[in-house]
Parts: C-alpha cells; structure tokens; sequence
C-alpha cells in the first residue's frame, strides 16, 4: 500500500500527494522530506536519482568571491591552476631540474610543490566549500548574523536583505556553470517573489525562473533556492510557513542541491523547521550568512 504523508505532529493525515518510490531527489534531499513529513518511507527510485550530483566547470572561486557561505552554495572542491599553465610549469620544471641536477627526484618534488593559487584563481579554504558545492546537496543559509530582517506593508510581507542574498547566490552559480534554466527560485510569500523578479532582472538574470508554492507544484530543477523571508525580533514565522503541505511542497522540487535561507532564530518556532536545523546542524549543513550582504 502506497504511504500516506505523515504531518509534523505524526498524526495521519491525507495529504496532497501520495507516494512511495520517487524519481526526482537526491538522497540528502529526499531525507529531508522523509524526516519531516514521509516517516522515512519514501525511497529513491533509481540509484542515478539518489546521487545525482551538482557539477560546475566555470569559475567556482571568482563566483564564491571568498565568502564562506557562497562557498557553500557553490563549491565542487578545490580550483587550481588553469591546465595550460600547469602544463607549461612541468614541461619547463622537467627541463629545468633535469639539466641542473639530472635527476627525476627533483622534478618530481619541483611538481609536488608548484602553488596552487595566481591572481583571480584563489581556492576557498576546505571549510568553505559547501552554496556551489556538490556537497552537502542541501545547505541552510541562517541570516541571523546578518540582522537580515522582514518588512510588512498590510498583509505583504518581504525581506530585501535576503532577497539579494538570494540573488548573489544565483549569480554565483551560474558564473560557476549552471545553466539559468537548471536554476530555481521559491518563496512562499507573494510579495517575495515579485521582489525577487524585479532583483534578477536587474541582475540580468530574467531566465531565472521565480515561483510561489502554488506554481512550484509539479516542477523540478537541478537547484532550488528557497527564501523563507520571516525574521523578526519576536521571532513570530506566522501561519504560512506552519502549513506542512505547502512547506512540503518547496522542500521536494531540487533534484540535485536545495538552499533555504532564512533566520534559524524565528523559525525556530514552527516545529517543522525546528527539527529542519536540528538536521541541519547535525549533518553539518548550515552556514552563517555573516555581516556582508
């Protein structure tokens, strides 16, 4: 029998969607689901499906610009010497060491420690290498730090903050490889992701698809980012983000990478996401925004 989806508080409920077998998330992915809502009954359909990985070729360290939580967005590992110039650097230390000292030896320590990083090719350290990183396929930006708080007009609510961290995200993954079709964006507020179209469009980043809950059903991409907007000083995330079916909804739409940004503080209080950042922190999935949006 298929399995029901099972709500935060474990009480079975018909939910929107059933289903036992997907075809769409990667394992990390998929566990997040399992753990907030499938009761850890849903399974990867395929073995390709649970480890799909995000694999960018462009500039990984110029898109990360040395910020440790774009790092983690964006990072596929360490970047090193353009292959032209490695290559020139060990034809050159071969004839170089095997003339003056006639000895493979030394070629090969001359190889071992030609520097990996010139101008404009500077490597994120290793704990920076998480926003374009293949790994973790999920990452939670908390914008805590950052004092990145919501606005209110009537029943709007945004948050320009993180709305352009949001943006530089995006920004970071696609000089890193990612085609802007491969790129998602969701917000559950109306109000957030009309900001977040005019910002990509000012970006020049109009291929970038933005989507509510709602238009969200049914859609996939390769990533999503997801902006959760609530932060407030009385940590109050409101009703929306409390409704388990639609937060459901934008958790399983990333095939290969998910990144929520939000403030760890307010939504703290939803017990769904409460158990998301206990996850998070356990799996060594959450980064800190910092000071520099």
């Amino acid at each position: 029998m298929p399995h029901q989806p099972t709500p935060p508080n474990h009480q079975h409920t018909q939910a929107v969607v059933t289903l036992q077998r997907q075809f769409r998330m990667a394992q990390e992915i998929m566990d997040v689901a399992n753990e907030l809502v499938y009761d850890g009954d849903m399974q990867c359909g395929a073995e390709a499906v649970a480890t799909a990985t995000l694999c960018l070729t462009g500039d990984v360290a110029g898109a990360c610009g040395g910020e440790p939580w774009l790092s983690q967005v964006c990072s596929v590992g360490w970047v090193v010497l353009d292959g032209c110039m490695l290559l020139c650097i060990i034809v050159c230390s071969y004839y170089v060491y095997a003339i003056v000292c006639g000895t493979w030896y030394h070629v090969y320590t001359m190889v071992a420690t030609i520097p990996t990083t010139f101008p404009n090719h500077t490597p994120p350290p290793p704990t920076t290498t998480q926003v374009v990183a293949p790994h973790p396929r999920v990452v939670f930006i908390d914008t805590d730090s950052a004092m990145l708080l919501e606005t209110t007009a009537g029943d709007a609510v945004c948050n320009h903050g993180e709305a352009a961290a949001v943006v530089r995200a995006a920004r970071a993954l696609i000089r890193g490889g990612l085609a802007p079709s491969a790129l998602g964006v969701i917000s559950p507020y109306r109000a957030q992701t009309s900001l977040l179209t005019r910002l990509l469009h000012h970006a020049q980043l109009d291929e970038v698809e933005v989507l509510t809950i709602d238009k969200a059903q049914g859609r996939d991409k390769d990533v999503m980012l997801l902006s959760l907007v609530r932060s407030n000083p009385q940590q109050q995330a409101g009703r929306l983000l409390a409704d388990w079916r639609r937060i459901n909804v934008a958790l399983t739409r990333a095939k290969k990478k998910m990144v929520l940004f939000g403030s760890a503080s307010t939504l703290q209080s939803v017990p769904l996401f409460a158990r998301l950042l206990e996850m998070a922190r356990a799996r060594g999935w959450l980064a800190d925004v910092g000071s520099g949006v």
